[in-house]
């Protein structure tokens, strides 16, 4: 076993445990995963991740290139899509690939669901990548315990979730951001949500992801991107760890800002919650008109298509994977389409049409919220 500092996180009954040899990238990870991940003490884990920091290995492999036949690997989960890595040095290991986005190697070593990465010194996007690795067993945990991941954004008022389900570009996110200044309002999650369907009804819980405020979302709310540009945030840092003057603040190829869950909470003054029961689902769908937000019900059969076309895509397939547990189960999409339609007739679901008067009026969110809460 590593002498490095680790961390054991849970979710869903999956215990992670997370080594690193730098204990703030541990504090990191755990305040990014944080509250849907629950911080445990425990030294038996049902997997690993570890990060190892070495430059010579890691220009070795570079030097080794990849393997000849151009093989990739399916690894991540991401919108909906499958991020495919390609296979190194597969004379020495059958499962090691390289992330060039973030200069990581991941190797899955021999014996239990182990995953560890590679990086070269001084790489803070290594920290991304160490989240992501976390993240991809726990959605392997939330497929395998027989929900929906969802690519939705969510929140809860009381008692009540609601989830806002839509393809990238649906307006999720400043629809979230607008709901997130009502005064009861505490955050689920900004991009991915485990839908589970159990005795007591459908209940939404958050997967953590960066939360992406692109430049149009920004133009919405001033005042938001006011405060934004006074804060020094940077998603690889914790909210300890930002110096305390916004000097460089690096901006996405939109012009936007990407924030770890912790920081847009603390931007908007919400709390984060791990879950709630599933009161409406909202698909966002932003128009070109005046006006400002308008609701369409849907019937049973159109609410069950929607949801169904924004599931995540699932990593499961016929060879090994970087992340497979013990017993992966695939899941039929037969079931995905019933659990979709459960859910339809169970949960009331709107069709959100968000004028260009959408976020006008704050106040105007307790009428929205109306036909919602039934």
């Amino acid at each position: 076993m590593s002498t490095y500092p680790a961390t054991a996180l849970r979710y869903l009954g999956l215990t992670v445990r997370v080594e690193s040899r730098d204990p703030q990238d541990l504090a990191w990870l755990e305040e990014f995963l944080a509250p849907p991940f629950e911080l445990v003490d425990s030294v038996a884990a049902d997997c690993a991740v570890s990060c190892e920091v070495d430059a010579e290995r890691h220009a070795a492999l570079l030097r080794e290139g990849m393997q000849s036949d151009g093989a990739t690997l399916a690894c991540f989960a991401l919108e909906q899509r499958v991020v495919n890595l390609p296979v190194w040095s597969a004379h020495r290991w059958d499962r090691l690939v390289y992330d060039e986005e973030f200069n990581v190697f991941y190797r899955r070593l021999p014996g239990a669901p182990h995953v560890q990465l590679l990086t070269p010194p001084g790489n803070s996007a290594a920290r991304i990548g160490l989240m992501r690795a976390v993240r991809e067993f726990a959605t392997k945990q939330a497929w395998r315990s027989g929900g929906l991941v969802v690519h939705a954004a969510a929140l809860a008022m009381g008692d009540d979730g609601f989830m806002l389900a839509g393809s990238k570009g649906a307006g999720k996110t400043s629809l979230l951001t607008h709901m997130l200044r009502h005064r009861e309002a505490r955050f689920v999650s900004g991009d991915r949500v485990q839908l589970a369907l159990t005795d007591d009804g459908p209940v939404i819980r958050g997967l953590p992801t960066l939360v992406s405020l692109r430049a149009e979302t920004l133009a919405m709310f001033p005042e938001l991107r006011d405060q934004l540009a006074a804060r020094a945030y940077q998603h690889e840092l914790r909210l300890g760890e930002a110096p305390a003057i916004a000097v460089s603040a690096p901006r996405s190829a939109n012009g936007g800002r990407s924030l770890s869950p912790a920081q847009f909470c603390e931007l908007l003054g919400v709390t984060r919650t791990v879950k709630a029961r599933l009161a409406a689902v909202l698909f966002p769908r932003v128009t070109l008109a005046r006006g400002k937000i308008d609701l369409e019900p849907l019937c049973a059969e159109r609410a069950a298509a929607r949801l169904a076309g924004t599931l995540f895509r699932r990593t499961f397939s016929a060879q090994a994977g970087l992340f497979d547990l013990d017993i992966d189960d695939p899941v039929s999409e037969g079931s995905l389409e019933e659990q979709c339609r459960a859910v339809a007739s169970r949960v009331p679901c709107f069709e959100c049409r968000l004028g260009l008067d959408a976020y006008n009026d704050p106040a105007g969110i307790d009428s929205l919220l109306d036909p919602l809460r039934g």
